[in-house]
């Protein structure tokens, strides 16, 4: 068998391998399990910090070029209850977020933000 062949045959073989998971793993039924109440302005991101059971979310809140600083980041409880709607205020428009041991990072249009968990400032 040519080399050309045998790559066809073995890409052939990862295809149909590839979609009989992919049929394994599916489901045609969505549950919902929770929902946040309102609150939340063009949410973009979530974090799942396990060391306080909370989630992060940032919020881009308009435009904003036209609105100025209002993205913030919701703090919410595991169940989807808006514990802080405005934890962190004054964002331009914040994006991917994440926890690691007491700081959250958020990007933020033109810079990554270091905030500390436990006070919610701004550290770097």
């Amino acid at each position: 068998m040519t080399k050309k062949l045998t790559f066809i045959v073995l890409a052939f073989i990862l295809c149909i391998g590839n979609a009989s998971a992919q049929n394994n793993f599916q489901s045609n039924k969505l549950t919902k399990v929770w929902e946040t109440d309102d609150g939340l302005f063009t949410p973009e991101s979530a974090h799942y910090n396990k060391n306080d059971n909370t989630i992060y979310v940032s919020n881009i809140a308009g435009d904003y070029k036209v609105d100025g600083k209002k993205g913030y980041i919701s703090k919410l409880d595991a169940n989807g209850k808006i514990l802080t709607q405005k934890w962190l205020e004054g964002l331009k428009a914040p994006k991917g977020i994440y926890t690691s041991k007491t700081k959250l990072y958020v990007t933020d249009i033109d810079c990554v933000l270091e905030i500390d968990l436990r006070s919610g400032e701004v550290l770097n």
